[in-house]
C-alpha cells in the first residue's frame, strides 16, 4: 500500500510511537519514524492528515491506467488472485478515509519469519 500510494502522489510523513501511561518521558512528537513496527507491543500511529492524504493517492492509483499492470503483477509476485488485492486496496482506502490510526503487528517478528518459511507446523509445537 505505501509503495502504491507514493507511486501516486502521497508523501509519508512518518509515524509517531504510541506511549502508554506507565512511560515517565514521552518521546517529542515532532520525531517521525519509519512504518514499521518492530514487534506487537512497538504501536505507531498515522495521523490524519498523513491517512486521508495516503487514501487519496490510492484513490488516484485506483483511476489510473496502470493500476491493473501493477495489481496483476503484485498478484503475480504473492502468489495471489487480483481480486482480493483489489478489495484490500479499496478496505485500505475506506479505512484510511475515517483519519488517524494506529497499527502493530499481529506476532512478534521471529514468529512472522518462522510461519512465512512455511513452518507453522514447528511454530505450533513450541
Amino acid at each position: 500500500m505505501s509503495d502504491l500510494g507514493q507511486t501516486f502522489g502521497w508523501h509519508p510523513r512518518g509515524s509517531t510511537y504510541v506511549t502508554t501511561a506507565r512511560q515517565r518521558t514521552l518521546p517529542p512528537p515532532a520525531i517521525r519514524h519509519n512504518y514499521h513496527p518492530g514487534g506487537m507491543k512497538d504501536c505507531k500511529q498515522i495521523e490524519a492528515d498523513d491517512a486521508t492524504e495516503w487514501a487519496s493517492a490510492l484513490g488516484t492509483a485506483k483511476h489510473s491506467s496502470y493500476f491493473s499492470g501493477m495489481i496483476g503483477a503484485h498478484a503475480s509476485l504473492v502468489h495471489s488472485a487480483e481480486e482480493p488485492l483489489r478489495n484490500m486496496v479499496d478496505e485500505f482506502i475506506d479505512f484510511a478515509r475515517a483519519g488517524a490510526f494506529v497499527f502493530s503487528l499481529c506476532a512478534e517478528p521471529d514468529e512472522l519469519a518462522r510461519l512465512s518459511n512455511g513452518s507453522e507446523r514447528e511454530a505450533k509445537s513450541h
